[in-house]
């Protein structure tokens, strides 16, 4: 009997067993199952979502361009109209991504930034003008006129043709042949300003600038547009090389940081102040002299008539007599030498000097004495000017009464002085 309970239960425990092994490689085979389907749809997932994916970029790209495309047919239209235009297929990718699970604010939130922002063309252009300044105002040239502004500067490339042409390049009118073969040449500015009318107008000014050490050429384009043969900057400095050179001058594009300081100097700086207070000095010593000479002549009618030209020329009283003549004459010397021209000596020395004076001979005499001293320091000048700018044009800086006191040349005929600092042929002296 025990032996039989026992073999029951033995093969009551194997049946178990062989049940339990079943069950279990049932639920694992459920189980793979399910990890398979589970997979496929995974899948399935992915391939939805890169689908969707797909449809969006695509439909964000289709707004992108419908936007670009509506502004460069129609470059005044609002935000709003563009927005109209959109609307439709903005729906789309709105529900678009919605049906995937996204969030369509974000999506609405891009392609407003789209609408707003300017077109793609508009943009290039901007940055294109930004790169080169030129560019806009070339754009707004017909095909017609900017032939004729390259052919123009072209022209002026060759020097030797430019002087063949008497500084005119083809493009100007032709110049009236000379009526008196004998006529003495041209002076610096009337070379110079000849050159320049054979130049565009609109290059006329900019050349002469560069020419001048006035402006940088530096900050000219130096890109070869399509067409010509070199960039503005090398057309713009090969022009001024050759505007200095009918004016007798040298330009050198490599001095222009030295030149330009000393332009500006002579122009706005110390020595601007030390000519303007020489130009002042001669005028009111000459308009001094005159009373001078009144008095030495006992003309009082005359001496009435300066002394009222001396009075809103200096801006003191009027002089009544010789001491008030020479209380002003000492006045102006001092005011030269306090508005730089201290090398005309020191300030008490002046006037004890004036003060000696006990004629109106003797104080025409020094008065005559300053003028000189002026002319020599003004001299001096010119020399500095001719040296540090490599230019001839000194006398444009002296008013009318100087350069009339020292037999010095106007503008439109100034020979200028010499250069490795010498004056030249000009002589700075006292017309008497």
């Amino acid at each position: 009997m025990p032996g039989g309970l026992g073999d029951f239960l033995g093969g009551a425990a194997k049946g178990f067993q062989d049940e339990q092994q079943i069950n279990n490689q049932a639920n694992y085979q459920q189980q793979t199952l399910k990890l398979q389907q589970q997979q496929q749809q995974n899948q399935q997932q992915r391939e939805l979502y890169a689908r969707a994916d797909k449809q969006r970029s695509d439909l964000m790209s289709n707004i992108s361009d419908t936007i670009e495309q509506y502004r460069i047919a129609h470059p005044e239209a609002s935000a709003a109209d563009v927005a109209r235009i959109v609307a439709p297929i903005k729906a789309v990718t709105l529900k678009l991504d919605q049906s995937a699970g996204r969030d369509p604010s974000t999506t609405d939130a891009q392609i407003t930034a789209m609408i707003a922002q300017p077109s793609k063309a508009v943009t290039e252009a901007i940055l294109a003008r930004a790169k080169d300044p030129y560019k806009s105002q070339v754009e707004a040239l017909t095909v017609e006129e900017k032939r004729a502004e390259i052919a123009a500067l072209r022209q002026g490339t060759n020097l030797e043709r430019v002087a063949a042409g008497g500084g005119n390049n083809s493009n100007a009118p032709a110049s009236a042949a000379p009526s008196n073969a004998s006529a003495a040449p041209p002076t610096p500015d009337q070379a110079g300003d000849k050159f320049l009318q054979g130049l565009p107008p609109g290059v006329r000014d900019q050349v002469q600038a560069i020419a001048e050490y006035r402006e940088n050429p530096n900050n000219l384009p130096s890109r070869i547009a399509k067409g010509a043969n070199q960039s503005q900057r090398e057309l713009y400095v090969s022009l001024a090389e050759q505007y200095a050179a009918a004016r007798g001058e040298q330009y050198d594009q490599s001095q222009f940081a030295g030149r330009n300081k000393a332009v500006t100097n002579f122009s706005a700086g110390k020595e601007a102040t030390t000519v303007k207070s020489f130009n002042v000095l001669v005028d009111h010593l000459d308009v001094l002299k005159d009373a001078t000479d009144a008095l030495g002549n006992g003309n009082i009618q005359a001496f009435n008539t300066i002394k009222n030209a001396i009075a809103a020329q200096s801006g003191e009283a009027a002089p009544t007599d010789f001491n008030g003549v020479k209380e002003l004459v000492g006045d102006e010397i001092v005011k030269a030498v306090a508005g730089g021209a201290g090398a005309l000596g020191d300030r008490d020395q002046i006037k004890a000097t004036i003060n000696g004076a006990n004629s109106p001979q003797q104080l025409q005499s020094l008065i005559t004495k300053y003028q000189k001293l002026a002319g020599s320091q003004l001299s001096g000048l010119r020399q500095q000017y001719e040296s540090t700018t490599n230019r001839k044009d000194f006398n444009k800086f002296l008013n009318p009464r100087t350069k009339k006191l020292f037999d010095q040349p106007d503008d439109k005929s100034d020979q200028g002085g010499g250069m490795s600092g010498t004056s030249g042929p000009v002589q700075w002296k006292v017309v008497q």
